[in-house]
């Protein structure tokens, strides 16, 4: 029982992290500021 529990609360801490990164990343390679233009140019056009 004690290793489940081990094993739950390292699963949801990987998951944590990975949750993280993936809005990290997302963040970092698409600047708002570029969003931004990106829909300015859809709306011009």
């Amino acid at each position: 029982m004690g290793v489940a529990a081990y094993a739950v609360l390292f699963f949801s801490i990987i998951g944590c992290i990975a949750y993280g990164f993936i809005n990290w990343s997302k963040e970092s390679t698409v600047p708002p500021v570029h969003k931004e233009e990106e829909e300015d140019k859809q709306a011009a056009v």
